[in-house]
């Protein structure tokens, strides 16, 4: 075991939307120099960061290293406990080791309530109406809620359908509500009550959410309609026996006054007296509509559009009643670009993980890593990736905008088998002296099931087991040690042995040329074989 690995912090509370630092201490046992590379594994990629993911250790010392946990501040950083392992791995050796940390997530509240329509009617002969209230949970945690709804002057009796829900991070649930009055009169005039709609936690009363909406009571006949009518009915009583009544328009309204281009609106109308209606939505006329419903249309170009409807009765129409809408041209969003794609190295292992960089502009906001099918974090730096395809692969980062504008770009990956087996030699000594000598070669090995030894070009098994061998080398040799690991990859091992030269005599008249019975080569080494290890 060439290191060690210590968590000073074994568990981290953090509330999403902010970050928590993990310290992890490193210790050396190696007498060399090692490079180690960290990963976090059993979280969500973009829970983590690594500000140092390789570095190096000094033999014989220790260094702290910080991993930060930052889930993002969204429904999908769900309130909990979350386990994680952080491992080191020797780049050389392919030694790991692992600690375990656990992440605790805290919860966060947020609850967002909504009421539709925003305006609805009562009248004697129709004293209850419902809204459809949508309470959506933007918060981490599954929240219980009861629904309450008040009115100022306490004119509604109000009934909920269902009376309690539970909504789990980032869902929606609908609920009914329904309002019926408790007071009405025959002769008034209409008066438009503000009603406010709440949701509270069952469990967190602090935690809730309002919303409000306007129910408009309408009496049967006004004041001031009722002596007019009165007066009016004494003399056009029987103008009203025998001539027919004609039509009118009661209500006419939109949820919507301003647009976007391409934006639904709704329209809705009752009426009185008609068979049918007509509409003219800015220029465009439809005959023979309901007498009371709705439509609902989406205009297609900027600018005021007015809708005039009339209803119908018998041939007759009455008086046009008029609505304008604001339509604003829609925001075309900018154009995507990515930035920056990178990898560190071109040329990574098999089975291993590497990291893709990357950089998108402010315009995009959508991302995939292909073939991989990732989902990228459009403000995020950075994707981890498994190597599990041999050879050259192209991996294309696929980014769009708002409007669905897409750019694409690729960075090709080659990945490739590299023996997990290891092995570290050492001559002793490693310079010999003129003539040669016995030398000691030993070594250390790790996940070799095998390994073989060539000297001048023979080759045989060496025990790896023994540690040591020793031989007789009269001559500068280069000692080639190769190791198998489980899947017979091969990883090889070079060291050289020198022996000095002797010094040349000074050369004297009718000298300068070898030949035999000297014991010397022409290049000046001593002769001699080198005797392999086991023989």
């Amino acid at each position: 075991m060439s290191f060690v690995l210590r968590l000073v912090t074994e568990a981290a509370q953090v509330e999403p939307g902010s970050s928590a630092p993990i310290a992890l201490e490193v210790i050396s046992r190696s007498d060399q120099a090692i490079q180690l590379e960290l990963t976090v594994e059993g979280l969500d990629g973009q829970w983590t960061a690594i500000p140092v993911p390789t570095f190096g250790l000094e033999p014989r010392s220790e260094r702290t290293e910080r991993v930060f946990l930052k889930p993002p501040r969204e429904s999908g950083s769900v309130a909990g406990n979350y386990p994680f392992v952080i491992r080191v791995r020797d780049l050389e050796t392919g030694e790991s080791q692992s600690v375990q940390g656990l992440l605790e997530i805290r919860s966060f509240h947020h609850l967002s309530l909504d009421a539709q329509p925003k305006k609805a009617l009562v009248t004697p002969t129709r004293k209850e109406t419902e809204f459809q209230i949508t309470v959506m949970n933007l918060g981490n945690f599954e929240e219980s809620l009861t629904f309450f709804s008040t009115d100022i002057d306490d004119n509604y009796a109000y009934e909920f359908d269902p009376e309690m829900v539970s909504v789990g991070p980032g869902y929606q649930k609908l609920v009914t509500m329904k309002a019926t009055a408790t007071k009405s009169s025959l002769l008034s005039n209409s008066r438009l009550h503000a009603v406010t709609i709440s949701a509270r936690s069952t469990t967190t009363p602090a935690v809730g959410a309002n919303t409000t909406a306007q129910i408009e009571q309408r009496a049967l006949v006004s004041p001031g309609t009722a002596i007019v009518a009165f007066v009016l009915g004494l003399i056009a009583f029987l103008w009203v026996l025998f001539l027919p009544k004609p039509p009118l328009i009661t209500s006419f309204s939109a949820d919507k006054g301003v647009v976007t281009v391409g934006e639904s609106v709704t329209l809705a109308w009752e009426t009185a007296n008609a068979s049918s209606v007509t509409l003219d939505l800015g220029g465009e006329r439809e005959s023979r509509l309901p007498g009371r419903g709705s439509r609902t249309f989406s205009p297609q170009q900027a600018g005021v559009v007015t809708v005039l409807i009339e209803a119908v009765a018998n041939g007759q129409n009455s008086k046009a009643e008029r609505l304008t809408i604001e339509v604003r041209p829609k925001v075309v969003a900018k154009q995507p670009e990515i930035l920056q794609m990178s990898v560190a190295t071109p040329k990574v292992r098999f089975g291993s993980t590497f990291r893709i960089n990357y950089k998108f502009n402010e315009a995009v906001a959508s991302a995939t890593l292909s073939p991989t099918n990732q989902t990228l974090d459009p403000r995020g730096d950075g994707v981890e990736v498994q190597a599990t395809t041999l050879g050259k692969t192209p991996y294309k980062i696929i980014a769009r905008n708002a409007d669905g504008v897409l750019v694409e770009r690729v960075v090709i990956v080659e990945v490739e088998r590299v023996s997990n087996a290891a092995i570290q030699l050492k001559a002793t000594p490693d310079v010999l002296e003129v003539g040669g000598g016995l030398v000691r070669l030993s070594w250390t090995s790790s996940n070799a099931l095998r390994a073989e030894i060539t000297i001048d070009g023979q080759t045989q098994p060496l025990d790896l087991t023994s540690g040591a061998v020793e031989f007789f080398v009269s001559k500068t040799t280069t000692v080639v040690v190769t190791v198998f690991d489980a899947d017979n990859l091969p990883k090889v091992e070079r060291l050289t042995i020198r022996v000095k030269q002797p010094e040349p005599p000074p050369p004297s008249p009718g000298e300068g040329t070898t030949g035999p019975g000297t014991g010397v080569t022409p290049s000046g080494t001593p002769s001699g074989p080198v005797t392999p290890p086991g023989t």
